[in-house]
């Protein structure tokens, strides 16, 4: 499922394009906010002298997102020698940076990537940027780059596509028009980059972060956002081609135009294309 490469051509009923324009440039449309909880998690561990247990505590306000970090917390990507059994454990063994991150995991799985209807094409994107997440890390890990902020960007590049989706839906509706399925995708698809974008701003996160959003499917890999951009580019190359994407051959990941900006060696590249099944793995 790789419609936002655009192969499948989209003839969109022209009351739908021209309701849909007018939702995209007035922005009538809504985005799913930020949880208090997540907002104020995030807020007390970006702190320097953060507590631990003024987190929990945080956490017991919101009884489902206390239960999804405890299970991310032991899922196969963050847990430790031995499971964690309270949200202290958690929060002690996680870190602060890692429990800012499941924040906005948990927020993304429970709050945006949720369209009916759609449940398996979205459940699979969510795997998708998950995947993309973990290979964003793994790229500034081994360029020393901001980790967090990769993190994040594969997280949320695709983000834009549920929401997108439910723009195209609501405004189906409201025109009284009835849209094949796969070009509902495919237009979601092909929007999807800057709807992440503006959720990006309307949850307040880094203007670094926001830019690679809008663009790394451009390939727009100058500015200040250049080296944000393109690694979040490569990673969605790794990720796509651990999904059997025909497109991204392991030779077409080695001449991705996001290696010029990130000087990344071909036995090191190697090396990430390696890891990417236990990527994907650790995304169910």
């Amino acid at each position: 499922m790789n419609y936002e490469l655009g192969e499948h051509p989209i003839t969109l009923d022209a009351r739908v394009d021209a309701a849909l324009a007018e939702a995209l440039a007035q922005g009538s449309f809504t985005v799913p906010l930020l949880p208090e909880v997540a907002a104020q998690v995030m807020k007390e561990t970006s702190r320097e002298d953060w507590n631990g247990s003024t987190v929990v505590e945080l956490l017991k306000r919101d009884a489902a997102m206390a239960a999804n970090l405890l299970r991310l917390a032991n899922s196969v990507a963050f847990k430790g020698a031995s499971p964690a059994v309270s949200l202290q454990q958690s929060v002690a063994r996680l870190g602060a940076a890692n429990v800012r991150q499941l924040a906005v995991v948990i927020a993304c799985e429970t709050r945006v990537f949720q369209v009916p209807g759609f449940e398996a094409e979205v459940r699979h994107l969510f795997r998708h940027s998950l995947t993309c997440a973990f290979a964003a890390r793994e790229v500034a890990r081994s360029r020393r780059a901001n980790v967090e902020e990769a993190f994040l960007s594969g997280l949320l590049h695709d983000v834009g596509w549920p929401l997108m989706l439910q723009v195209l839906l609501d405004v189906t509706k409201r025109v009284g028009v009835r849209v094949d399925r796969t070009s509902l995708l495919a237009t979601a698809g092909r929007h999807h980059a800057p709807l992440a974008s503006h959720l990006a701003t309307t949850w307040q996160l880094p203007e670094r972060l926001r830019g690679a959003l809008q663009l790394h499917h451009d390939e727009q890999f100058t500015g200040a956002t250049a080296e944000s951009a393109a690694t979040l580019a490569l990673a969605d190359a790794l990720a796509r081609a651990r999904e059997c994407d025909p497109a991204m051959t392991p030779e077409v990941v080695h001449a991705h135009p996001s290696l010029a900006v990130l000087n990344v060696y071909p036995d090191s590249l190697d090396a990430l294309l390696a890891k990417a099944p236990t990527w994907w793995a650790e995304a169910a």
